[in-house]
């Protein structure tokens, strides 16, 4: 593992830790896991092309909290085309 110095204002270092400690994990985790979602979400994004409406569309609307974008499609679908294969 290849140990990493950060610069950042003292009040962003204070959040950070008492985040880490609430989700009882360590800053450097939070880290790790933010840049991996960001680097997902990149290579989801690479995969539409950049003059296609799915593109320009991308991130206009927000999922509601503690729904996944599996569960919206599924929801939208039930309710197109009526319960389905549950």
């Amino acid at each position: 593992m290849t140990k990493l110095t950060l610069s950042m204002d003292e009040k962003v270092v204070a959040q950070a830790k008492r985040i880490a400690r609430r989700k009882r994990t360590s800053v450097s985790a939070m880290f790790t896991n933010l840049v991996l979602v960001m680097a997902a979400r990149e290579r989801e994004k690479a995969d539409i092309p950049p003059d296609s409406i799915a593109a320009r569309l991308t991130g206009a609307i927000k999922a509601p909290p503690g729904k996944t974008d599996r569960q919206l499609v599924t929801e939208a679908l039930e309710e197109r085309y009526g319960a389905g294969g549950r």
